[in-house]
């Protein structure tokens, strides 16, 4: 078992592509999930409870079900490849969302730790991390067009891009009819706010 400090988090974050930048804090983000997630232990497992019975492993706890494709690549007890998995998920997968410390709000409490070790990183003041092996398949797992095809997560957000534009539609033809009551039209903007939410999930 090894316990990752918080720059070390940082360092194989930053390696696999997690950035800091005036739109977004990813490198900062990614270093308080993997510390709510794991505490920076690069074997730990959780099992779910959920009707498939699925297991979280390594520090970025990254689903064996639903990015089984990832771990045929990947060895999630390094925690290089496993940093570059949560890469993928981050950027091609659904994005922070799909962890559940960052959707209850747990990742915060670690949100200090995380941006003196990202600050730290960014900065270049610290020991450079031993050259990362190299994963044994192709970095990006959904430029395969059956990876994306077999991916659960394509499939449901297809759904709610598709759920969104007839929102949109119905909210522009009810907010068009120029004799619309008020309800209606009110139906109409709450119908358009629906749509941008499914259409950006």
């Amino acid at each position: 078992m090894t316990i990752l400090t918080d720059t070390q988090i940082a360092q194989y974050a930053y390696r696999a592509g997690f950035r800091n930048s005036p739109k977004a804090q990813d490198l900062t983000i990614s270093v308080a999930v993997a510390l709510a997630e794991s505490g920076g232990d690069t074997a730990v497992t959780h099992k779910n409870s959920d009707s498939r019975h699925t297991t979280d492993l390594g520090e970025w706890q990254i689903n064996n079900y639903w990015h089984r494709d990832l771990l045929a690549k990947y060895s999630w007890s390094d925690p290089y490849a496993n940093a570059q998995m949560a890469f993928i998920i981050k950027t091609k997968r659904g994005g922070w969302p799909q962890w559940s410390t960052f959707n209850n709000g747990t990742f915060f409490k670690y949100m200090p730790r995380a941006i003196r070790a990202a600050e730290a990183v960014q900065s270049g003041s610290v020991t450079p991390l031993p050259n990362a092996p190299v994963p044994t398949g192709n970095v990006d797992a959904d430029s395969s067009g059956i990876a994306a095809i077999t991916n659960p997560h394509t499939w449901l957000r297809l759904a709610m891009i598709v759920t969104g534009g007839i929102l949109v539609l119905v909210a522009l033809v009810l907010l068009g009819w120029e004799g619309a009551p008020a309800p209606v039209k009110q139906v109409a903007k709450t119908a358009a706010k629906t749509a941008v939410k499914a259409a950006v999930v």
